[in-house]
């Protein structure tokens, strides 16, 4: 069977990029793998006090993605549309390309934030980064 990996960021373009992916799975009978990334901190201060802060931001965002995942996976199953979610920790092209090799994803379904180019050259875009590593296709679904 085949499977749609579907990595989500709870941003306004994960609704459509959940459709899309719904839409797709019914066509191509696939099954589909839900997966947030969680983002470690950026830390900038060399101050063991930061530390203690970024570990009870880290244990925030968990809380808050398995709540959302919870969410998405509830609203799926109530359309009778079967969805598995994964939540996951790291840098998100990283981990997203990890899944989808551990799944044997036939395809990859993203969205793209709309970050400027600018923002994208010294940041480093998460669809940029899978698009260029993937070894399955990857389906980027815009910002509307």
């Amino acid at each position: 069977m085949k499977t749609l990996l579907v990595p989500i960021d709870f941003s306004p373009v994960t609704a459509a990029v959940v459709a899309t992916a719904v839409d797709l799975s019914r066509l191509l009978r696939a099954k589909l793998i839900l997966v947030h990334v969680v983002r470690p901190p950026v830390l900038i201060a060399e101050y063991g006090g930061a530390m203690e802060g970024a570990a009870a931001n880290i244990d925030a965002s968990e809380r808050a993605a398995a709540k959302l995942l919870a969410r998405w996976q509830t609203t799926l199953s109530r359309r009778k549309i079967s969805a598995r979610t994964i939540q996951l920790g790291g840098f998100p092209a990283a981990e997203i390309l990890r899944q989808a090799k551990r799944s044997k994803a036939s395809m990859i379904v993203m969205g793209s934030r709309g970050h400027t180019a600018f923002y994208d050259l010294v940041i480093g875009g998460t669809a940029g980064g899978v698009l260029r590593k993937a070894t399955c296709p990857v389906l980027i679904v815009p910002v509307r």
